[in-house]
């Protein structure tokens, strides 16, 4: 696989390609991030990547069914149904009748108070990471952050 830096010396490649690959790249080592800060959690209050990105999408948007949730995630269901059930028998995801068969999924109390912990750790970790930095460079990748979010939200 190339690397963005190995695509700058390509002739062919363009901007976007250049910048994508940048993307994926950033997107690993913030995934490695993820990792290593969960791990640093107090146990009681540790959970994994895909323990947090569920906990994310369910306080945004509660009352999501497992196969909804299997597909904001990018996996499937049986997988979905396995990060779920940890976190029922954690006591962070309640599960309620959302009529016939399914299954409404919702953070508990406990959920949404482990999340805010999670989240603000990783927060303070990151922004440790990047204190070094100036504030004008700063303030220019969050505006390209957000930017590319906004990008990314419109090609769904």
């Amino acid at each position: 696989m190339l690397t963005w830096r190995a695509v700058l010396m390509t002739d062919s490649a363009s901007p976007a390609q250049i910048c994508a690959d940048a993307a994926l790249d950033f997107m690993q080592s913030m995934t490695r991030f993820l990792i290593a800060e969960g791990r640093e959690l107090d146990p009681a209050i540790r959970i994994t990547p895909p323990q947090f990105r569920a906990l994310v999408l369910l306080e945004r948007a509660p009352g999501m069914s497992l196969s909804e949730l299997g597909a904001e995630m990018g996996i499937r269901t049986p997988t979905a149904s396995v990060i779920v059930v940890r976190l029922v028998q954690q006591g962070l995801v309640q599960r309620s009748s959302g009529g016939g068969r399914r299954l409404a999924l919702s953070l508990s109390a406990q959920g949404k108070k482990q999340l805010n912990t999670a989240r603000k750790h990783i927060q303070l970790r990151l922004s440790e990471s990047l204190a070094a930095w100036p504030a004008s460079k700063l303030q220019q990748s969050a505006q390209v952050l957000q930017e590319l979010q906004q990008v990314l939200h419109g090609a769904r």
